[in-house]
């Protein structure tokens, strides 16, 4: 048997045993989306997610609901037809009495693929619908940012793809643009996609950052990774950076930290070593400076609420006036 024979033989056989340990793996040896929502005491829902095997080489992506009652601490399964597909990286959010999930990407140990679908799952009948948006909406993508804004729509933030450029030769894309979905006309059944070009200081281009509410309606973005990608070796840039995006003012706003900061690494995951002294584009690269948002103290793990003190102008802007809401933002304390 070939080469070719041989690694096809290999791959159809990865695929089958991953596909007879869906019953098998742990909920918790998988990657998901969860969605926290207040009904019912308390309820965590999860959808998809993938497991992967330490060596890669059984790897499997999910396609089924499941929802914690966080009052009486026990899992159930939900089932519905209609669904999306297998998939993991996608994002979900709450909106209302629906959960609204969006995009993600299959892979498989021949092919991937990457989503841009929408779908709508309603918490009050259990059932799946496919959401047809008009306008022009993100391209696919995995790992991006998804959070409803205080006006009632959904912004799409960022996220990674890729696509093959020649055989066995993958090319991956960070992206930064931002896009709105909303309802169209006010009408649940019918929504439109919107681009989105916000001012500011915006995030340089990454994917799998942290994602949080913050006071004053405003969306917190923590950390992320910027992969390199070249045909022999993988390289990781992981942030520490924290930044604001406030949807009343359409405008992003980098966040400064009280308080020792650990220094930002970049790891290598390939084989192939870099010449030493060799030149290698830059990841992400350094935004344009302009308002800074103050940050007191976060601390997620006891409850603490985010406290925002004020918007510093960027150095050189000395003497530019400012706006007085950015005079007068709220100071948030905590519970």
């Amino acid at each position: 048997m070939g080469k070719k024979g041989k690694k096809e033989k290999k791959g159809r056989g990865a695929e089958k045993t991953a596909a007879k340990m869906e019953k098998k793996v742990s909920k918790r040896s998988r990657k998901e989306e969860a969605v926290v929502v207040p009904q019912g005491g308390g309820q965590l829902w999860v959808f998809g997610g993938e497991f992967a095997s330490p060596n890669g080489e059984q790897f499997y992506h999910y396609k089924d609901l499941w929802v914690l009652h966080l009052a009486t601490k026990t899992w159930e399964q939900v089932k519905s037809t209609g669904g999306p597909s297998g998939r993991s990286g996608h994002r979900m959010v709450a909106w209302k009495r629906q959960l609204i999930l969006f995009g993600g990407f299959h892979e498989s140990t021949r092919d991937y693929i990457y989503y841009n679908d929408v779908y709508a799952f309603n918490l009050d009948t259990f059932t799946w619908s496919t959401l047809s948006p008009s306008g022009t909406g993100p391209t696919p993508r995995s790992g991006c940012q998804m959070s409803v804004t205080p006006q009632g729509g959904i912004v799409v933030y960022g996220g990674y793809s890729k696509q093959r450029v020649k055989k066995d030769v993958d090319k991956g894309t960070r992206h930064s643009d931002m896009f709105l979905l909303k309802p169209e006309d006010g009408r649940e059944d019918k929504w439109v996609w919107t681009r989105m070009n916000p001012s500011g200081v915006k995030p340089t281009p990454r994917s799998g950052f942290s994602v949080a509410m913050a006071p004053n309606h405003q969306t917190l973005f923590f950390g992320g990774v910027c992969d390199e990608e070249e045909e022999e070796s993988l390289s990781g840039e992981f942030f520490n950076d924290l930044y604001f995006y406030d949807a009343t003012r359409n405008r992003w706003f980098e966040g400064q930290l009280k308080g020792p900061k650990s220094e930002k690494k970049k790891r290598r995951r390939g084989r192939k070593e870099e010449p030493e002294g060799g030149s290698k584009p830059a990841c992400g690269g350094a935004g344009t400076q302009g308002p800074v948002q103050v940050v007191k103290e976060v601390v997620a793990e006891d409850g603490t609420v985010v406290t925002i003190k004020q918007v510093l102008t960027a150095p050189g802007s000395v003497g530019q006036p400012r706006s007085e809401d950015e005079d007068s933002l709220e100071e948030a304390g905590s519970p």
